[in-house]
């Protein structure tokens, strides 16, 4: 590789440090803010992994069918607490309208305490909520609550 790549490539680097670096130092300043307001919130959610329930040790329980648990946490970073939604598939599925209905409770849960803004935070899954169906939950709960 060239000095002129090696230094493209330190600079690219350099690039995407800083990029990486500014969600942490929102989420920090999120978290700073919370401390200072009652009527605040930061919060982080994710769809936790699937499990498989009834778990039991046994050749008869290991072939048989299962169903599958979901389970997905909100975690406030104020009163650092996990609120965890679980359901199973017999239920429903795990795709963006359960994860919007979660939300949509959580959000009706923390207005009645009077928090007038709140800051989610969420991974990059596409499927679960970065998408029109979890846009418009929350543009509703924006008109509604």
């Amino acid at each position: 590789m060239s000095e002129e790549e090696k230094l493209r490539k330190k600079g690219e680097y350099e690039v995407h440090r800083n990029l990486k670096e500014q969600p942490r130092l929102y989420r920090h300043g999120c978290k700073e803010m919370v401390a200072l307001s009652n009527n605040y919130r930061a919060a982080l959610f994710d769809l936790e992994d699937v499990l498989a329930t009834p778990k039991a040790i046994g050749k008869k329980f290991y072939c048989s069918r299962k169903i599958c648990t979901y389970n997905l946490t909100v975690y406030e970073y104020g009163s650092k607490q996990g609120i965890c939604n679980i359901w199973h598939e017999g239920i429903s599925s795990r795709g963006s309208n359960e994860i919007g209905s979660c939300i949509l409770h959580y959000l009706r849960r923390i207005c009645a305490e009077g928090v007038k803004s709140v800051t989610l935070f969420s991974d990059a899954c596409g499927d679960q909520n970065r998408n029109r169906f979890f846009l418009t939950v929350l543009w509703y709960t924006l008109g509604t609550l």
